[in-house]
């Protein structure tokens, strides 16, 4: 996409806008717009306050761009509202983003499926071949209640292992 096209789409959509995507284009910082540019304003930010941003800027300017890569900035966007940038096009979501978990945001439109991190995911899958080499199932649950936090991979997890565990055991 180029940039004065992209400024031309942004002219008809007044108001506060979201632009995202897995990356920018080198110009997006140099957009000529009638209105102010935030660009990824979550940097720094707990997530408490990213899930703020939009209100808080929209409590100043009712009329301004953010760029952002947060799934909680952009949940704040009707999907009208959404630029989603990927090579050289940029197009609205395909489902509704205003009010989206920051989960389905992260799957559909930044690929992450995972609501976890890499390392405790590869932690994770150490404990699936375990289970799947025929270990212990009761060790593997112990094991990994003690050493996992609350998540639905875990929860998936741990119900695939009680499930081994009852079919050792009928």
């Amino acid at each position: 996409m180029k940039k004065a096209t992209f400024e031309k789409m942004l002219a008809k959509r007044p108001g506060l806008v979201c632009i995202t995507g897995m990356r920018f284009p080198d110009w997006l910082n140099d957009i000529e717009a009638d209105r102010p540019l935030f660009y990824l304003p979550e940097r720094g930010l707990n997530i408490s306050n990213q899930a703020a941003v939009v209100s808080t800027i929209e409590k100043e300017r009712s009329n301004a761009i953010i760029v952002t890569q947060s799934a909680f900035i952009v949940s704040d966007f009707p999907r009208t509202q959404v630029f989603f940038l990927k090579g050289h096009s940029a197009k609205h979501p395909d489902f509704e983003t205003f009010g989206a978990s920051a989960n389905k945001i992260n799957m559909c439109l930044f690929g992450r499926a995972l609501t976890i991190g890499d390392r405790a995911a590869a932690a994770l899958e150490k404990m699936k071949r375990r289970l799947e080499k025929g270990e212990d199932p009761t060790t593997i649950i112990n094991e990994t209640v003690k050493t996992f936090g609350d998540s639905v991979e875990s929860t998936l997890f741990l119900n695939v292992a009680m499930d081994k565990e009852k079919e050792i055991k009928h």
